[in-house]
């Protein structure tokens, strides 16, 4: 117990004498904070983001495919929910472009859309909304935000993807006991 006493005052008074080993540590720290980062870094989005009118107007306007546009604000929760299950069915519908607009940067295009709720997702083929009725608004599943997807371009269902559906669902029924056999 002395021992581990003597040692910690040695240690703070060799710190205290500027040694140089706090730049070591430092620069450690900096290393580790810098592979971590790295490690971690989000792969880049497939995500355009609309900054003004110009670019709504190249992004969507002028697409040469449907697009899917996310109406939402940084201070949304809702929009940070659904956040993840657009980014990856951006990654996954590569025959659309998903783009999103931040209402409070673009204020004149979410009052052109009579955006009144974030998140909204709004559809656009040749440079058109496709039907406000179709429209999305609020949190939602990636399932759901797909259902959404799919039925506002007239998309058929992927037959792997509702077999697989389907056997999830076969699964997670609870199974009938059956009677011993004698």
């Amino acid at each position: 117990m002395v021992r581990a006493l003597l040692f910690a005052m040695f240690a703070g008074l060799f710190v205290m004498s500027g040694c140089g080993c706090e730049k070591a540590k430092e620069a450690d720290a900096t290393q580790e904070q810098k592979s971590v980062s790295e490690e971690t870094a989000p792969a880049a989005s497939v995500v355009t983001t609309i900054a003004n009118n110009e670019d709504f107007e190249k992004n969507v306007e002028k697409a040469t495919k449907p697009v899917v546009v996310k109406f939402s604000a940084n201070w949304c929760g809702a929009c940070k929910e659904i956040a993840q299950a657009y980014e990856e069915l951006a990654k996954q519908k590569t025959d659309l472009a998903f783009c999103v607009v931040d209402i409070d940067a673009n204020k004149d295009l979410a009052q052109k859309f009579n955006i009144n709720g974030v998140p909204t997702i709004v559809f656009f083929k040749d440079g058109k909304e496709v039907d406000i009725a179709k429209r999305h608004v609020g949190a939602a599943s990636k399932e759901h935000l797909e259902k959404a997807i799919n039925d506002a371009f007239g998309i058929e269902a992927a037959p792997a993807a509702e077999a697989a559906k389907a056997e999830e669902v076969k699964a997670e029924e609870p199974k009938a006991e059956q009677p011993e056999a004698k």
